[in-house]
């Protein structure tokens, strides 16, 4: 029963607990660590008390083990699809058009490299783009257009995206002291610096504002699927079985949400990796194959690439009729 809890919040945080033996002879605390979904859902029915163990907490209830766990259950489900300590600011920040995203299940898939692509892909075709690096603890956004810049406000205490050519870039890069320090924020943090980059920046007229996703499916993509819900959602997976597995994931959770999957785009396919595995998939655009130059053109690599370049025009395709 544990476990049905459990699986309600993510099968990753499942098989840590289980790694840790974590079981109904531990701690809360144990269990609640780093989870603040699991831990708000205990405040909510009542469980202040997180030194007490999982099998004392239903003893103070009152009631079998299963029937606590049940309730536990129930109050997670509620909070994961309708939160209720949600205070950001909700809609698409005035003047944007639409709101395309780049996730991935998996880190270092290429992610960053194919958004940034699109973006640069899309603002060379006329359309006024923004590009919005929200992967907050690890933002390389700059480094793909080989920017260093450091974000300002206008009079209006508005942050000024970085204009490249017409490409409006806002990340976090722009605001950190140094590139290498490490941001260590928690989720109300987090939460408070999204709504920052979208609603307090100059984004000004917009055909596309593209958001760029941390990897996973915890609390910055789940904070900006309620704080804006995207009008699209590109996946960019690998041609490894973990890659696969977890890019699943990622269409599970914005299908969830409601967000509609414009597409699949697959990295690094060739003869070190190996073939596409996620062409299965309907919504499956194309397979980019590894390919040195990537390193040194990043952001401007469609220029040179043509299955990259041929990628991107559907995806453009794809952005303009949703």
């Amino acid at each position: 029963m544990l476990l049905k809890v459990l699986l309600a919040l993510d099968p990753d945080y499942v098989e840590n607990c289980f790694m840790k033996n974590i079981g109904p002879e531990n701690k809360l605390s144990e269990l609640i660590k780093d989870n603040s979904i699991l831990q708000n859902s205990l405040n909510e029915i009542g469980i202040s008390n997180f030194e007490l163990t999982i099998k004392e907490a239903a003893h103070v209830f009152r009631v079998p083990l299963p029937i606590l766990l049940k309730k536990i259950s129930k109050q997670i489900k509620s909070n994961i699809s309708s939160p209720k300590t949600a205070t950001f600011k909700k809609g698409k920040p005035v003047g944007i058009k639409k709101i395309i995203a780049f996730h991935s299940g998996k880190g270092g898939v290429g992610k960053t490299f194919v958004s940034s692509n699109f973006a640069a892909f899309c603002n060379e075709k006329k359309l006024k783009v923004g590009l919005l690096d929200l992967d907050i603890d690890c933002p390389n956004i700059f480094q793909s257009f080989k920017i260093n810049h450091t974000h300002i406000a206008n009079e209006e205490k508005k942050i000024l995206p970085y204009n490249l050519n017409g490409l409006k870039i806002l990340s976090m890069a722009g605001i950190q002291d140094s590139v290498d320090t490490p941001i260590m924020w928690r989720g109300p943090v987090m939460t408070k610096a999204i709504e920052q980059l979208l609603h307090d920046a100059d984004w000004g007229e917009l055909d596309f504002l593209i958001i760029d996703l941390p990897p996973g499916t915890s609390d910055i993509p789940m904070t900006v699927m309620h704080m804006v819900v995207p009008d699209g959602v590109f996946l960019i997976g690998a041609p490894s079985d973990s890659a696969v597995t977890d890019t699943n994931k990622s269409l599970n959770m914005c299908t969830q949400f409601g967000i509609p999957i414009l597409g699949i785009i697959e990295n690094m396919t060739g003869e070190i990796f190996g073939k596409a595995k996620l062409n299965y998939h309907e919504n499956f655009i194309a397979e980019v194959g590894l390919n040195a130059s990537f390193n040194q053109d990043k952001a401007f690599a469609y220029k040179k690439d043509d299955d990259l370049a041929s990628a991107l025009e559907e995806a453009l395709k794809r952005s303009l009729v949703i």
